[in-house]
């Protein structure tokens, strides 16, 4: 297989992803904001340097901008299918390799 194949696999897992995990309704902004609530205040360190925004991480959601609130929305969104995309690429890439191992065997 070449690379291209993966990256192209990798960018539609992550475009698919992210289609699914960004909040449209009003619900779906009220648990962003528990999540957030629920984050370490390192979790939150971590969120806001991915989103890019520079405010005490100790803030809640509600005095925020809507500009920040969305970034950290998307950062949010980005962290979780990156790991994911992750995950399955290595799930793919160990059963390769677990289908060569037994070839040579």
């Amino acid at each position: 297989m070449k690379i291209n194949s993966w990256t192209a696999l990798r960018q539609q897992f992550e475009k698919n992803r992210q289609a699914e995990q960004t909040p449209k309704t009003t619900q779906d902004w009220f648990l962003l904001r528990d999540r957030w609530a629920s984050y370490t205040d390192s979790h939150r360190r971590f969120v806001l340097k991915v989103a890019g925004v520079e405010v005490d991480s100790s803030q809640s959601l509600d005095v925020l901008p809507k500009d920040y609130i969305k970034a950290i929305s998307q950062a949010i969104v980005d962290i979780n299918v990156y790991s994911q995309a992750d995950r399955s690429i290595y799930y793919r890439l160990t059963k390769v390799l677990k289908q060569v191992w037994k070839g040579d065997e």
